[in-house]
């Protein structure tokens, strides 16, 4: 059942793999399984925009509102993600924890 639908969740790492195959496949792109295992485990940090990190922080210290992240990804991506945006977050949630992917209302 597709995930996305409410089935069971597959897991990121797995989805990830197949959509770059999948992606290669169409493009032609000449691949090996090595290349998207590189791919898979690079070790991501997110870029934000220049106004995101100032507005964020400034919305936190009026101290009306929460911010958290909701991810499609797994615990360890988003835990990399989440540390890597150099301000805190007041709750970190998975597609992994939650057991569904967005936009599925399960997952909020």
């Amino acid at each position: 059942m597709n995930p996305l639908l409410g089935g069971p969740r597959t897991p990121f790492g797995i989805v990830r793999r197949v959509t770059l195959s999948q992606v290669f496949y169409e493009f032609k792109i000449a691949h090996t399984m090595d290349d998207i295992q590189q791919l898979v485990t690079t070790k991501a940090t997110p870029t934000l925009f220049p106004d995101v990190k100032e507005n964020l922080t400034r919305i936190q210290s009026l101290g009306k509102y929460n911010l958290s992240v909701l991810s499609n990804g797994d615990l360890p991506s988003l835990d990399r993600a989440v540390s890597g945006l150099g301000f805190p977050v007041h709750r970190a949630i998975s597609a992994e924890q939650a057991g569904y992917y967005k936009p599925y209302a399960g997952v909020y």
